[in-house]
């Protein structure tokens, strides 16, 4: 039986893709076939809503926290454990900061004021706070409401002094309350017997 012409192209084909397939048993690696294209190797995957100017927005924003609760404990300790009133507190910390920039974070409109002061915890002596850590001091919204604008998260700056970036997960375990301590009440044992 007589092989055609496209038979014929067709085996040599096969061999030819077997052959430049073929990794010799030396472990040598083969070399692509003359004309084949190579691909690059592959660049680690990056997260394009986290470019090198939005993490550059999310920590001036974060610095901006971090001057705010810091004029915020310069002020505490100049009036005897007591913070400022939230309808007044940046007037209240001109003394201790005089940029007005630091109330605006990099995302909003100029002249915006983007940190709002936890009213619960405005006017208060702060060694109220039993929770320091947890409890909101300041935090990027308005309302009681987190503007959750930096790849879903926002600034909070806490009792304590420390800022951070928190998502929703995160935002639901906050505390936006003073929590006074709760009075002791003494156990008393009734006598034996009675």
């Amino acid at each position: 039986m007589k092989r055609t012409w496209g038979g014929r192209l067709l085996s040599i084909g096969i061999a030819f893709g077997l052959a430049a397939t073929h990794t010799p048993a030396t472990g040598a690696q083969a070399k692509p076939a003359a004309g084949a294209q190579t691909k690059p190797p592959a660049k680690a995957p990056t997260n394009p809503a986290v470019s090198a100017q939005a993490r550059a927005q999310e920590n001036l924003c974060l610095a901006n926290a971090k001057q705010i609760t810091t004029a915020i404990m310069m002020y505490v300790k100049a009036n005897k454990g007591v913070t400022p009133k939230d309808a007044d507190y940046m007037n209240a910390l001109t003394p201790y900061n005089k940029k007005p920039e630091i109330f605006q974070c990099p995302l909003d409109p100029k002249g915006t004021v983007s940190y709002t002061m936890n009213s619960a915890v405005a006017g208060t002596a702060i060694n109220t706070v039993l929770l320091p850590s947890s409890t909101v001091l300041i935090y990027e919204g308005t309302g009681g409401k987190l503007n959750f604008k930096h790849s879903g998260r926002a600034v909070v700056g806490f009792v304590d002094g420390r800022c951070s970036l928190v998502d929703a997960s995160r935002a639901s375990t906050l505390i936006w309350t003073v929590q006074a301590p709760k009075p002791v009440t003494p156990i008393t044992k009734k006598p034996a017997g009675k």
